[in-house]
């Protein structure tokens, strides 16, 4: 049986309970939190937790730093300064933890805040214990969980859906009266409640289903090719029309018609609303071209990001690619119809990863990139493999900052989310990385969670993890402007002092960081 280990929520939400801090000096135990013993064999520590801040030994020298920001009138960086010794990963202690899991691989599809919560949804594949309420998969490999936690960290629901076959949720959106989309990939038949799907043929097929506020479902679409198809993101806007976007291969079959690949794999986009599919396209190139994230402003201007291999057109005129690989950003109004695209990235491989908007109605992307990319406020230089970026769009489209966090690592910032007028993001990375000034360095793959204000500049951040690749997969803002953070882990990790030990391979985290 699986077991969770957690802090109980602290009483200081000040600075050092806020979340991930770097090199802050801590006396006495002003950040230390009770950590709450609720494990079994799998061991959790009983006792208090100090929210130690302490920089960890330098195992080697780090990397110059990063370069000064350009500004929009499009100046270049300046220099990086002399790098210094380099630091294990270290945080604050959270104001609440969590891990959650059975003996096998668990993966997490995406968390979302409600009204009075958040939601997240998964994959599972042995018996998994959300605190008490114990699913298990009837399909193999795995099912889907989905899950509602009020504000305190506690269960309000725990509901599992699948078929015989392998299931997976890979997206989540909420909509304005509190409804909740769960997208994803099935095998043979599911049912969610609504009527059974049948997959067209011997590999995955997406559906999207729509839970009421108790995680009933109200209804289910699914669509697909007789190759595998994935959905990768799902966005609802203020009427209630959810966006699904993903890949497939050949020709898609859809309620309202269907959608033939250019090659390669291309990008599908459906809307739907109350069940019923209101229109869907299809876009793409001879190569692999692939929409990882969706994203809906308060007015229903929907947003698309991703990456193209070959010469694409996402609604309107054919756009070049320049490298092996390059990012997309494209748009469209509340009736679906294109509003602008524009591809952009250089001699390297450049991908899109993530878009959000924030409170004002910027958008925030992120993604990766090789050698040099320029955004239109300076060339950013990646110093290793690759390079994560960070960039910020008004209302008029017109970029306002970007930003390359320094270092020689691999990952990239794949969630994001915005507080008040600043951003929260987080991911992975491998390598060293320049967290608020202070070179740290991960052997393995670390979570790493960054605080920036409304200029791109970071105002603080951290990073935690344990022998095996850790990663930040999703973020949400709550209602009471704590951000909650959803990922997995192997063997055991670190959170600011609260250890967490992965029952069988990669188990899910939920961690808390308070206002």
């Amino acid at each position: 049986m699986q077991a969770a280990a957690r802090t109980a929520r602290s009483p200081t939400r000040g600075l050092a309970a806020r979340g991930l801090v770097v090199a802050l000096a801590v006396s006495g135990c002003d950040g230390c939190t009770e950590v709450r013993d609720e494990s079994d064999a799998s061991g959790s520590v009983t006792g208090s937790a100090s929210a130690s801040t302490t920089a960890g030994a330098g195992v080697q020298g780090g990397n110059d730093g990063a370069g000064g920001r350009g500004g929009t009138d499009g100046g270049g960086g300046g220099n990086g300064g002399a790098g210094g010794a380099a630091q294990g990963c270290t945080m604050a202690a959270p104001a609440w933890a969590a891990r959650f899991g059975g003996t096998t691989n668990d993966d997490v599809g995406g968390i979302v805040a409600v009204e009075d919560g958040v939601v997240i949804t998964g994959s599972f594949g042995e018996p998994i214990d959300f605190d008490g309420t114990i699913l298990v998969p009837v399909g193999s490999p795995r099912d889907i969980f989905v899950v509602k936690f009020d504000l305190d960290g506690d269960v309000v629901w725990a509901k599992q859906f699948g078929g015989p076959s392998g299931d997976e949720a890979t997206a989540i959106a909420a909509t304005p009266d509190g409804r909740i989309a769960i997208g994803g990939s099935f095998e043979g038949t599911v049912d969610f409640g609504t009527g059974s799907h049948t997959a067209i043929g011997n590999f995955d097929d997406v559906f999207v289903v729509l839970l009421d506020a108790a995680g009933n479902a109200l209804w289910s679409t699914a669509f697909g090719s007789d190759t595998i198809d994935r959905l990768y993101a799902l966005a609802a806007d203020p009427a209630g029309v959810i966006t699904a976007a993903g890949e497939f291969e050949g020709s898609m079959v859809l309620p309202t018609g269907t959608l033939v690949a250019a090659g390669g794999e291309d990008i599908f986009v459906a809307r739907i609303q109350d069940g019923l599919m209101l229109g869907a396209a299809a876009y793409g190139s001879s190569a692999l071209d692939v929409a990882t994230s969706v994203a809906t402003s308060p007015d229903g201007i929907t947003t698309m990001g991703g990456w193209a291999e070959g010469p694409i057109a996402l609604g309107g005129d054919p756009l070049p690619v320049q490298g092996g690989a390059d990012i997309f950003l494209a748009q469209y109004g509340p009736d679906g119809g294109h509003l602008s695209s524009k591809v952009f990235g250089g001699p390297g491989v450049d991908r899109g990863a993530l878009v959000r908007y924030g409170s004002s109605g910027d958008l925030l992307l992120s993604g990766i990139f090789q050698g040099t990319l320029e955004l239109g406020t300076g060339p950013m230089t990646a110093t290793g493999l690759q390079g994560a970026f960070l960039a910020s769009y008004g209302v008029d489209g017109n970029i306002q900052w970007a930003t390359h966090p320094g270092g020689n690592y691999i990952g990239g910032f794949l969630a994001a989310s915005p507080v008040d007028d600043e951003w929260m993001v987080g991911g992975t990375f491998y390598g060293t990385l320049d967290i608020a000034g202070t070179m740290v360095t991960s052997s393995e793959a670390d979570a790493a969670v960054l605080r920036l204000d409304g200029n791109g500049n970071v105002l603080w951040g951290g990073c935690f993890g344990g022998p095996e690749d850790d990663r930040v997969v999703s973020m949400t803002t709550a209602s009471d402007g704590s951000v909650w953070l959803l990922g997995t882990f192997g063997e055991t990790m670190d959170v600011g002092g609260v250890p967490l030990v992965s029952v069988g391979f990669d188990d899910v985290f939920l961690v808390e960081l308070a206002p």
